[in-house]
């Protein structure tokens, strides 16, 4: 398992960085992957064990081979600013944009990351910002969510299409689909981490 720590924008890049452990361990122990970063944000991690880390205030989501070491090139090539939310689904990164009032969910090849497209831009108005915050894959469909309007907003990424799957929400900063999580059914349940501090599951038919 991968841990971002020290998440905040206006850090200085001391105190934050990446661990990973072995949750299946008797007394699992935290290594240091990455340290020194600053203004990170969400984290992905493709099948070849590389690290993808947004940022909220800069340029370029950062990319970490699987020793640690920084893969500049690829992170100057995507260059999109102000990314929150990432999740990897095949060759394909997706990226959730907090910083635009437009809220657009950003397409970003893995093996060719200057060719970033956008999928969708999520608000009409500039008043209309949603403040997109993490994001993740199911059956097929993104969903992200929306920090200030309080939603879980499905959006198709291919078409671009998108609906309001939940309001009502407090704050929402993070979706996951509950894979190998007990009983629950990554088929039909999400679960929600709220700023408020509540966790919410979503039941979908």
């Amino acid at each position: 398992m991968y841990v971002n720590y020290g998440v905040n924008p206006l850090t200085t890049g001391l105190g934050s960085g990446i661990l990973r452990f072995d949750p299946a361990a008797a007394r699992p122990r935290p290594e240091q992957v990455v340290d020194g970063l600053s203004g990170i944000n969400g984290l992905a991690v493709d099948a070849a064990g590389n690290l993808y880390v947004s940022r909220e205030l800069a340029t370029g989501v950062l990319k970490f081979r699987p020793d640690g070491t920084a893969d500049e090139r690829w992170t100057r090539a995507a260059s999109v600013f102000g990314t929150n939310g990432l999740e990897i689904v095949g060759d394909q990164l997706y990226a959730s944009v907090l910083t635009s009032a437009a809220s657009p969910i950003v397409r970003i090849p893995l093996d060719d990351p200057a060719r970033h497209t956008t999928v969708t831009e999520l608000s009409r108005h500039p008043w209309d910002a949603k403040l997109l915050d993490d994001l993740t894959s199911f059956r097929g469909d993104l969903v992200v969510t929306s920090f200030r309007a309080g939603e879980l907003l499905r959006v198709d990424p291919v078409t671009g299409r998108s609906c309001v799957l939940v309001s009502g929400l407090r704050m929402p900063t993070s979706v996951r689909v509950p894979l190998g999580f007990g009983a629950h059914d990554p088929r039909h349940e999400l679960f929600v981490v709220e700023a408020s501090g509540r966790i919410v599951t979503v039941r979908v038919p």
